[in-house]
């Protein structure tokens, strides 16, 4: 399990983002696209995030599947940004999960797919 520490710094890394933009775009990526997620994966992505990001991966209730522009949207009303900022923040989000918490990232990703992931 990565640190909490070495987590922002990747994202901080892959996005160009200083330390309290990475921050604050992890927990609201992890907590908006873990809505996406059936109760299972939210439970993987907990247990596999520092204890500092769980709260974030356990949003309560059923999975609400939403287009990824909706999620985008949210993103941006959260980070209080554009949509193509939020875009650029998921990306670096997930990017920066990919070198520091393999695995991580693949399941924040289902929850931009067209698929709904309760469905399949």
């Amino acid at each position: 399990m990565a640190e909490h520490r070495e987590l922002v710094e990747a994202i901080g890394r892959r996005g160009d983002l200083d330390t309290d933009t990475a921050t604050a775009a992890l927990t609201a990526v992890i907590a908006t696209l873990a809505h996406g997620l059936p109760v299972p994966s939210r439970d993987r992505l907990a247990a596999a995030l520092p204890a500092s990001l769980e709260e974030a991966a356990l949003v309560p209730g059923r999975p609400e599947h939403r287009p990824p522009d909706a999620v985008m949207i949210e993103l941006a009303q959260r980070l209080d940004t554009g949509t193509e900022r939020a875009r650029h923040l998921v990306d670096a989000v997930l990017a920066g999960l990919d070198d520091t918490a393999p695995g991580i990232a693949e399941l924040l990703r289902a929850a931009l797919s067209d698929v709904p992931t309760h469905l399949g």
